[in-house]
């Protein structure tokens, strides 16, 4: 197709051409040799932009068939993820990101691999901006609750423990374990008490539940119940071996 248009381009310039020659045959040899150049450069010009034009639109033409697909960036991301490639994983996902900046799933993904990383403040940054664009993701306020509570700030942790639960994720034994860690580490006792006994429903082998439980029944001086739990503690951890 385009050798045809540039050969019409051609025919064109040759007739341009010879008309030229015809009216010019009237003039001075000055006056043909001083609006020959004009006419033929103007031809020369023309089929130039031409090509120039089509050049570029090639080029743009390349550049779409050649660009990576998103998708296949994202299955990369994720298969690093999974063989413990945690950097190259990052590296992926922020790739991907920049041709698809708002993908809940790779920010949430990204935040799995930060936090993995031991790096909160990136993971937290990451589930965040995974909540923001979807509200729903009751996951990522999980995962930024445990983040949070990586960061000693228990007043965070709990607000997103409280809304994954609000969403649904209210089967988690660990869960209410950590909320539980939560709540005695900020001194509310009856919250953590009652946490503790809600993963110990779902759970009954939590050990980290028996402890957050214990801990409870300790700052709200309940000893006698306390020692009761140390010893059902004590009696499940014997069964377990």
């Amino acid at each position: 197709m385009i050798n045809r248009i540039l050969g019409l381009f051609l025919i064109i310039g040759i007739v341009i051409f010879v008309l030229s020659f015809f009216s010019a045959s009237g003039k001075s040899e000055d006056q043909y040799q001083s609006e020959r150049p004009s006419r033929i450069q103007s031809v020369v010009t023309l089929i130039r932009e031409f090509l120039w034009g089509k050049s570029s639109d090639l080029n743009s033409a390349v550049l779409i068939t050649t660009a990576e697909n998103p998708q296949e960036i994202f299955k990369r991301a994720y298969r690093s993820n999974e063989k413990g490639a945690y950097l190259n994983a990052i590296e992926e996902y922020s790739n991907y990101l920049k041709f698809v900046p708002n993908d809940t799933s790779a920010y949430y993904n990204r935040g799995l691999v930060y936090y993995t990383l031991k790096r909160y403040n990136e993971a937290v940054r990451d589930f965040e901006k995974a909540v923001e664009i979807d509200p729903s993701k009751t996951h990522a306020f999980l995962y930024k609750g445990y983040t949070y509570e990586m960061l000693n700030d228990c007043r965070q942790a709990i607000e997103n423990f409280e809304k994954a639960i609000f969403l649904g994720e209210n089967k988690s034994a660990e869960l209410y374990g950590h909320k539980a860690r939560c709540e005695n580490r900020n001194k509310n006792y009856e919250e953590g008490l009652e946490d503790a006994l809600k993963s110990l429903n779902i759970d009954k082998k939590n050990t980290y539940a028996f402890f957050e439980l214990a801990y409870a029944q300790y700052g709200l001086k309940n000893i006698r119940i306390l020692l009761k739990v140390i010893r059902k503690f004590y009696n499940s951890v014997r069964t377990m071996e």
